[in-house]
Formats: structure tokens, C-alpha cells, sequence
């Protein structure tokens, strides 16, 4: 029997870096992504690809309560003067009330997966849902 260590174990596949780069990145046709990990904690899937123009509260809505999750979203914020810019951020949400073995393994796996990421304004971690805020999004951001 063979034990795999968390950073190890888990895989970030080039098809999910793909999807990101191309449709997110470079010639958006998505707003962003939600990913999980797979049922046997061996690699990040794209659990939902979300629309252009989708919003913060958006996603949050779209969160489970007890279940870590990995984001990346193209937010959209006001530069001052009126002007509007959009930037893309990194988000893992990891509920206090995951279970601990999955929020380690969603800690310890972010990295993997971040750094796989190009153009990241900015990244941004959340346990509860009022620590994901367009607000404080968009005052980083500017």
C-alpha cells in the first residue's frame, strides 16, 4: 500500500491550466473558474466555468458551505474617475467548518495550482464568507 504526501499527491493537469489561459486569460469567453479537487483527492478539476461578467456575490453564492474551493475571477472595479478595469484574482475558500484533513489538503495544494496561474493581480483567502468582499477586492486592486 502506498501513502501519498498532500503536495505530492495532487495533481494540477495541463487540460484545467489550458481552459484558463485561453479562456479566461488571453481571449476571455469566461469570467472565471471554480475548482475542486476530484472524489479521490488525486487531482484539481474544473468543477464550473463561470460567465463573463459573473460577480463576487455571485460566486459566493455558488460556494458550498463546508467544502474548500479554488477561484479565479475576473473582477471588475471602478479605477476612480469613473474609469472601470477588470483584473484577475485568486481566491481559496476554505470554510472553518471543512473538515481539517480537507482543508489541509486544500492548503497544501494551493500553491501547486496558483503558481501554474499567469496574470494573478492579486490572491485573496477566505474561511468565512464575509472575508470575500468586491469592496476590498477592488481597494487591492486599484
Amino acid at each position: 500500500r502506498k501513502f501519498k504526501m498532500a503536495r505530492s499527491g495532487i495533481k494540477v493537469p495541463d487540460e484545467i491550466i489550458n481552459v484558463y489561459s485561453t479562456k479566461v486569460q488571453i481571449k476571455p469567453t469566461l469570467g472565471g473558474l471554480l475548482f475542486k479537487l476530484n472524489d479521490d483527492n488525486t487531482e484539481v478539476m474544473i468543477e464550473e466555468e463561470l460567465a463573463i461578467g459573473t460577480t463576487v456575490d455571485d460566486v459566493k453564492a455558488k460556494l458550498p458551505e463546508n467544502e474548500p474551493r479554488y477561484i479565479v475571477l475576473d473582477v471588475s472595479y471602478d479605477k476612480g474617475s469613473g474609469q472601470k478595469n477588470s483584473k484577475i484574482v485568486f481566491i481559496l475558500w476554505n470554510p472553518d467548518s471543512a473538515a481539517i484533513k480537507k482543508k489541509m489538503l486544500y492548503a497544501s495544494t494551493k500553491d501547486a495550482l496558483r503558481k501554474k496561474l499567469d496574470a494573478i493581480a492579486s490572491e485573496f483567502q477566505a474561511s468565512d464568507l464575509s472575508d470575500i468582499s468586491a469592496e476590498e477586492m477592488a481597494a487591492k486592486l486599484k
